[in-house]
């Protein structure tokens, strides 16, 4: 009798690993964090592709954008509710990244003052 004891206990606890793993893989699917291709449509010098790079330590959300014209930093990333703000700077000009993720899309807009270029990103394979 005892063994079937330990062996419907272990059972249990296997099964209650199980559900935590699927459900912390969900909240990670989620997140925001980390790589996520994207491509700026329409733009002056045409459709420019890259990867958006989101991070957070804490309470804080860093990033960058990487292209064929390197490595940008973002600026004043918030991300509430889904939704990023940031700002960045481009030859010069000053920048605001918007958008909103859903699952592994995200679409928003890179406003340079009277100029809007819409935004479409995936999560990066791999994630």
């Amino acid at each position: 009798m005892k063994n079937k004891t330990t062996y419907t206990c272990l059972a249990f606890f296997a099964a209650l690993l199980m559900i935590y793993g699927c459900a912390s893989s969900k909240v990670a699917k989620n997140s925001p964090v980390g790589s996520w291709d994207y491509t700026v449509r329409s733009t002056p010098n045409g459709d420019v592709s890259g990867t958006l790079n989101i991070e957070k330590d804490g309470d804080e959300y860093t990033g960058n954008l990487t292209s064929n014209a390197g490595t940008i930093d973002l600026n004043n990333v918030t991300i509430e509710d889904n939704k990023l703000s940031s700002s960045f700077n481009y030859q010069g000009t000053p920048l605001q990244l918007t958008g909103t993720f859903s699952g592994d899309d995200f679409t928003g807009s890179v406003d340079a003052g009277s100029d809007s270029f819409p935004v479409e990103a995936t999560r990066g394979s791999g994630q």
